[in-house]
This record gives C-alpha cells, structure tokens and sequence, in this order.
C-alpha cells in the first residue's frame, strides 16, 4: 500500500477540525471578552428577541393552540403552510416553556442527525469497492462525522435557530429521509413522495426536490405527488388555503432587509443602497435572482444528460440547497443549518475520492470547501459590513459544487465509470521483458 495515502486523507480530515474549533472559538469564547473594559460580556452573534423562541411560538405553538380552540391559525399570524399546524400538535401535551424546551433538544438531536445522514449517503455513493485507499477513507469516515457535527453545533446559524426555536432543519432531516429511501428503495415511490412532501409543506422551498422523484420515476410519479400533496394541503379545508397563499403574496412582495438576510433580494437591496449611497447606478434586482439559478442549471443539466444514478441524485440534492436559501425573498441566517448537507457531502466525498485517487484538483475543493464552512458557521459580526451578509458565501458554495460535478467521474446510467478510483488489472504485452508494455484494464461498475 502506497505509504502516502493515508496523508491524502488525514490532512484534509485536519483542516475540517482546525476548521471546527475557529468555528467554536470565534462564536463561543472571542464575543465574550471585551477588548475595552477587560470584562466578560454576553456574546452577540445576532439580535435577540423576547420572549426567547419566538418563531417556535408564533409560528407552531400558538396556531396549533388555536386551532383546537376553535380559531383560524391564519388570524393569528402563521404564516407557514397548513400542515405545520397539523405537524405541531404533539407540542400541546406541554405547557409552551416545556414545549420549546423539547424544541431545543429536537433541534439539537436533528442536527447531528442531518451530518450523520449526510456521512452516510456519501459512505455509500461516493466508493471504490477494492481501491487501494478505501480502507483508509472508510477509517476516516466517523472522525469527520465528529468533526462537523461539532462545527455545525458550534455554528452562528444553529445557535441563531436555537435562540428563535426556527425549524427548518426539521425540513433537511424530511429531504434527506427521502433521498436516502431514493437510494435504499429505488423502486419505491410513495415513501419519498411522503417525506419530500412532509418538507414541503413545513416550509414550502423544498418542492424543488420533487425533481429527484420527477427524475427517478418519470410520470409513475405524479399521481403520488398530487394525491399526498392534496391531502397535505387542504389537512384543514380549503380556506386556510387562501389565507396561506394571501400571506406567502405578501411576505414574497415585503422581504426583511437587513445584514441577516441572505436571501437574493435583501442582499440586491443592500448592494444597491451602497451603491446610491457613492453616486453609481444601482444593478438591476433581477441579476441576483438570476445567478444563482444559472449556476444551478448549468451542472444540473449535466447530471440529466448523463442519466439517472444514485450520484448523480446526491449531486442534484445538494445543489439545490443552495437555491433554497437565496430565491425566498426572506431567508434569514438560522436557515444556514440548511448547507450542512451540501457542505457535509461535499467535503466527505472530496476526502474519500482523494484517498482513491490523490488527484490535485480535490486538494483544491477541499480547502475551498472548508473555507467556507467556516465563512458561513461565523457571524456577520466578525466580517466587516460589506462582508457581513452571506449572500456571496453562499453563491461562492454553488460554483464549488458545480465544479465539484464537472470535475467527478461521468455517471452512467448504471453507476460510476471510476477512470481512476477502479484498482488497475496489468497485462503484459510484448516480445521481451524489455519491450513489455504494461496494460490497465479499467473495470467499469455494471
């Protein structure tokens, strides 16, 4: 075994936990100590509110109360599908303070969860049966789970959740289920249509995943799809339906601006207001929208031409989280939980196919990748203004993830061609042991 490998992998597993304690450092420990009067302070990473969870009560507690008493949540201010009163009742068992403490356990439990499903679909896609580095990479495969975990619960974006009781991660753990059943039962469809749908209408942003199953059973598709998100969507009659498309109207047509919006229309806003401010013309609003729906398209285009696999729905999951945090035109920072997965994946599969192949290129992927985790794990507090809003981050994580597409082995319709990760079979050819000419017969998986 080449002496080499395991430094293939150990040092990008390194940069991950030297990533995952300035994570811990700078969100933890650095906000408490004042510079100025020596003194430890409370630590601000984003503006709190009282009471504490407020978007777990205004936004579970409180309509699904309301409806058992007899009352319409939409009167009362939800503004989230439906479904979520439905999928919130459990949490009236409990008076409201037990009940947001169970959301902070919830919370916590999901979100190491998310990592460790993330671990486990890149373990199983992203391998070379044989490889000289496979046991290696599969040694390494639970101190990254580790490892990121405890980035992501040292993240900005989780504390920020935890402190407003938001659950978009229960959305991620809903999407990931589906994309795991994909895998594990690619003839089954009412089974993803179920979780898919369970995301979508908590939150309404990952019905774009609805393509995975578009994509996998064609029209065998659609009569699930209509039927489960029929009976999702109209759980309370038809007219909290109204009320629930009157409320997105308004929320889409009146953004939250501020630094801890990362979606594309409060960032646009904020470019344009810097811009004014100096006497330059202001840049259309549109372009914000449109970048990230290009760099999106692009390399899900590929994965379409190449034809269904189980990587390439991985690829085309984690590309369209991204999506999901800057098309809303409110996307406040404690949806960040949501790139766990497209970062998780990312970084796990670069170390593992490293270990296979030690190509340079994943060297490069895996620095940006961490990067970037760690850009988007720290507040707006600790960049400058301009910096502040992870807009840039985010559009910076899609073209990481599109190259990361165009630079993988081509996915066939029945798995991966592993040019390189494949273990090379020699024959010799030749008149003499001189002249041999030594041949690789790269197997290709059926």
């Amino acid at each position: 075994m080449d002496q080499s490998m395991p430094w293939r992998i150990r040092l990008p597993m390194m940069a991950v936990a030297a990533g995952a304690f300035v994570v811990f450092f700078s969100n933890q420990i650095r906000p408490h100590v004042g510079n100025r009067d020596q003194s430890w302070h409370e630590a601000y990473l984003f503006p709190t509110e009282r009471p504490v969870g407020v978007d777990f009560r205004y936004g579970l507690y409180n309509p699904a109360s309301t409806l058992l008493q007899g009352g319409d949540p939409y009167e009362y201010g939800l503004w989230y599908p439906p479904f979520s009163v439905v999928f919130s009742m459990p949490f009236q068992l409990f008076g409201v303070e037990k009940a947001y403490a169970a959301q902070i356990v919830l919370l916590f439990v999901l979100n190491i969860a998310a990592v460790w499903f993330c671990v486990s679909i890149a373990r199983v896609v992203f391998t070379s049966e044989g490889s000289p580095g496979e046991d290696a990479a599969e040694g390494i495969t639970f101190p990254f789970f580790l490892c990121f975990a405890f980035m992501v619960i040292s993240s900005y974006g989780f504390l920020f959740s935890v402190e407003r009781g938001n659950f978009d991660i229960y959305t991620m753990v809903a999407s990931l289920a589906g994309l795991i059943l994909l895998i594990r039962r690619p003839n089954s469809i009412w089974l993803p249509v179920i979780c898919f749908s369970v995301a979508a209408h908590l939150k309404v942003y990952p019905a774009i995943l609805y393509g995975l199953i578009m994509w996998r059973h064609g029209r065998k598709s659609i009569g699930p799809l209509l039927l489960v998100n029929g009976a999702f969507f109209l759980c309370l009659g038809f007219s909290p339906v109204i009320h629930f498309l009157n409320v997105i109207h308004g929320v889409t047509g009146s953004p939250a601006i501020w630094v801890g919006n990362h979606s594309a229309a409060s960032f646009s806003s904020a470019v344009n207001t810097y811009l004014a401010a100096r006497g330059l013309s202001p840049l259309p609003g549109l372009v914000f929208f449109v970048m990230p729906l290009i760099v999106w398209l692009v390399p899900v285009l590929r994965l379409f031409k190449q034809g269904h696999s189980d990587r390439g729905a991985v690829w085309f999951f984690v590309l369209c989280v991204p999506l999901m945090n800057l098309i809303p035109s409110t996307s406040h920072d404690y949806k960040l939980v949501l790139l766990t997965s497209p970062l998780a994946v990312l970084l796990l599969s670069r170390i593992r196919e490293s270990g296979f192949t030690g190509r340079r290129i994943l060297a490069l992927q895996l620095i940006a990748g961490t990067a970037l985790a760690v850009f988007l794990s720290l507040s707006y507090t600790a960049f400058p203004p301009v910096l502040g809003n992870k807009y840039p981050f985010i559009l910076a994580l899609q073209l990481l993830l599109a190259w990361a597409v165009f630079s993988s082995p081509p996915v066939t319709h029945g798995g991966v061609v592993h040019r390189e990760t494949a273990p090379p079979t020699p024959e010799r050819t030749g008149s003499s042991s001189d002249e041999a000419i030594q041949v690789y017969l790269v197997p290709v998986d059926p």
